[in-house]
């Protein structure tokens, strides 16, 4: 838990994204996975970040 960490730039990003797209919360999970590789990556093993990047 401790390498999970993020701006509020990014976590507004994804808020915004989610209310102009009346998107759900999962939605919008897969808009931060999508968009933030480059942060989330950081927090997983490379055979994790594959399996996620398979399944978006």
């Amino acid at each position: 838990m401790k390498k999970r960490k993020w701006t509020n730039d990014v976590v507004n990003n994804v808020l915004a994204w989610q209310s102009d797209n009346q998107g759900t919360n999962e939605d919008a999970a897969r808009h931060f996975l999508k968009t933030h590789e480059d942060i989330w990556t950081t927090w997983v093993s490379t055979d994790v970040a594959l399996k996620v990047k398979a399944a978006l």
